[in-house]
């Protein structure tokens, strides 16, 4: 055997390894694609019950005065971050001093779930 043709086999049993090396890697990322549980729902559904809570500064309003009125949920929005991501909408209703319902908002909350 010339030195030729121990290069050539030389090559042959190095591309033999790395085909077995590559066929060795895929199948080991295919077992644990299939043997890894694929991701479910929580079973059974969770219930989470939310508050929404509120402050408001006076007490007391008369007819033409102003009021800080300030709400906030006691779940942050799950994926609220900083200025781009999800938020609570909320509707808020005030009786006036006659008795009759006054609907605002709707408000989109801050990224903690206030406003």
């Amino acid at each position: 055997m010339n030195i030729g043709e121990k290069r050539k086999m030389q090559i042959a049993r190095n591309k033999t390894m790395a085909t077995l090396i590559a066929l060795f890697l895929v199948l080991t990322i295919t077992v644990t694609l299939v043997a890894l549980p694929v991701a479910n729902a929580h079973t059974p559904k969770w219930i989470r019950v939310s508050h929404i809570y509120a402050a408001w500064s006076p007490a007391t309003v008369g007819v033409n005065q102003p009021a800080l009125i300030i709400f906030w949920s006691n779940w942050i929005p799950q994926t609220a971050s900083g200025e781009r991501g999800d938020r609570w909408k909320f509707t808020l209703t005030v009786t006036k001093p006659d008795g009759t319902p006054e609907t605002l908002g709707p408000y989109t909350s801050d990224p903690v779930g206030g406003g």
